[in-house]
């Protein structure tokens, strides 16, 4: 079962057309499949929480150079008591 899946509920893709839409997404611009439309164009918003992988220099590089596309919410660290 999927992640994002509630329990009780099945995929409606099978786990190959899963894996080839995730690579498209990754791959592919959507202009190189002809799906240049409003869609696209949004900026994504990202909610950061204190994740190690925040702190890695190739993601802190990528949100970096990604600025126009994507813009990034710090959660504020908590403490544990």
């Amino acid at each position: 079962m999927c992640r994002s899946c509630k329990k009780g509920t099945s995929r409606k893709l099978t786990p190959e057309q899963g894996e080839q839409v995730q690579k498209t997404i990754c791959d592919k611009s959507p202009e190189q499949m002809r799906m240049d439309f409003a869609l696209w164009t949004r900026k994504t918003f990202l909610v950061r929480d204190n994740l190690k992988v925040f702190r890695y220099k190739p993601v802190k590089e990528w949100l970096e150079r990604n600025t126009e596309r994507i813009e990034v919410f710090s959660l504020p660290a908590t403490t544990r008591n």
